[in-house]
């Protein structure tokens, strides 16, 4: 069942970001998570920092450590776990971990759609 998460980002991008397109994980500066230790964790393999875009709701984000597609909340908190050996410990906001080249977030892509 997807989470709400997903539905806030998904009817408004739709097609904003073409399949195929690279994007980067970037831990946001302002998430109530252990940033240091989710950073450290993805950098030490950069696969584990990027995934491919498909236009699929239920597998959008390929991941290239493990050529899996996950939803983008799923992902997150997937990555988060394996990082800190725990679970979120707050309400994650997954489209502003997911980054273009040119650095803006699933959600900025998202913004000026009608």
């Amino acid at each position: 069942m997807p989470d709400a998460e997903d539905f806030m980002i998904r009817p408004r991008s739709s097609g904003a970001t073409p399949d195929g397109t690279e994007l980067a994980i970037v831990v946001p500066d302002l998430v109530d998570q252990d940033r240091d230790s989710i950073r450290a964790w993805l950098g030490t393999d950069p696969d584990r920092a990027r995934v491919q875009w498909h236009n699929d709701v239920n597998g959008p984000a390929k991941w290239a450590a493990d050529g899996e597609r996950y939803r983008i909340i799923v992902l997150i908190r997937h990555i988060i776990e394996a990082a800190t050996g725990q679970p979120p410990r707050a309400q994650l906001w997954p489209p502003n971990w997911y980054r273009t080249p040119d650095g803006r977030t699933l959600h900025q892509i998202a913004e000026p759609l009608p």
